[in-house]
């Protein structure tokens, strides 16, 4: 089984969207290539946007064309804390979900099986939305799957849907890799079939470095997010490694494949709302993209499972 795994990481999603982009313009049909996409936060616009079979061109032009749309930087509230209030609204955001994946289209029947991360405050539990090639929910909106997963605490307000509220699902899996192994499994499919790409949308690590003892609030309010977030996808990234061969045999209990892509970031990049680095983050993930196409064939494509 091929999968596909994308982090959250705000205004970075354009990292994995150039990436996708970049194998896309070379001719790769991505939605034959997996059988499975799972993303969070920002990773499930673009994981949606593979599984409802949306261009990635068209993807990685949100963020670059509309990031200061969907995260405006209006004085004075982008000096103060996020203690009244969210520091964006959802308007802006869905208004181009709502382009993308249109205001009606339904979460269901994609092209792959789909797992989008989010955690339902309503209940205090984590919750997957999941769709496949012979089910997912009528009810629901591929756009509205979308926002709540992307409700980042602080950078947006919670997202209702009926009477459920959601918040950003890289507060329990910003990388979603080993959630796709899991659902994997649930699909009786044998650890050892799997062939994983994660793509995350650049290390945190720079914003986050600090010998400073840190204590109360003012110390931490304006990284606690990112730190939650850079910190899960480390550790998962980390757990999903050690599934990997050991050696050059292949045991049943050991992925067949992984590969992961999320390189280093400055501090100025590294932010989850820094609208200024959009255009070099989407260079980077060309450059990236281009550079794994040919392993990409070998290891991805249908003729190669």
């Amino acid at each position: 089984m091929r999968i596909l795994a994308i982090d959250g990481g705000g205004i970075r999603g354009v990292y994995p969207a150039a990436f996708l982009a970049a194998l896309e313009k070379n001719g790769i049909k991505l939605g034959e290539c997996f059988d499975m996409v799972a993303g969070t936060s920002t990773g499930s616009i673009v994981a949606l946007a593979l599984a409802y079979e949306k261009s990635m061109a068209e993807v990685s032009e949100l963020y670059c064309k509309h990031a200061k749309t969907i995260f405006p930087q209006i004085f004075p509230f982008k000096f103060l804390p996020p203690v009244f209030r969210a520091k964006y609204g959802h308007n802006n955001l869905t208004y181009h979900l709502r382009l993308i994946f249109g205001d009606t289209a339904r979460f269901m029947r994609p092209r792959c099986e789909v797992r989008v991360q989010a955690y339902d405050a309503t209940s205090a539990s984590a919750k997957i939305f999941a769709a496949g090639p012979q089910r997912g929910k009528q009810d629901l909106r591929i756009w509205q799957v979308a926002t709540a997963s992307c409700s980042a605490p602080t950078y947006f307000p919670s997202f209702k849907i009926g009477k459920a509220v959601f918040v950003d699902g890289g507060i329990w899996a910003n990388n979603p890799a080993l959630v796709a192994v899991a659902e994997a499994l649930k699909l009786n499919k044998p650890l050892d079939s799997l062939k994983i790409l994660s793509i995350g949308c650049g290390s945190a690590g720079a914003i986050l470095r600090s010998d400073k003892p840190r204590k109360g609030f003012l110390d931490w309010w304006n990284h606690l997010v990112p730190v939650v977030f850079h910190s899960q996808s480390e550790g998962m990234h980390a757990l999903t490694e050690a599934l990997k061969p050991k050696s050059g045999r292949l045991a049943a209990n050991q992925l067949r494949y992984y590969q992961r892509f999320n390189p280093g970031l400055s501090i100025k990049e590294a932010k989850l709302d820094s609208t200024s680095c959009v255009n070099q983050l989407a260079h980077l993930g060309d450059m990236d993209g281009e550079e794994f196409l040919d392993e990409f064939r070998q290891i991805f494509l249908p003729s190669n499972s």
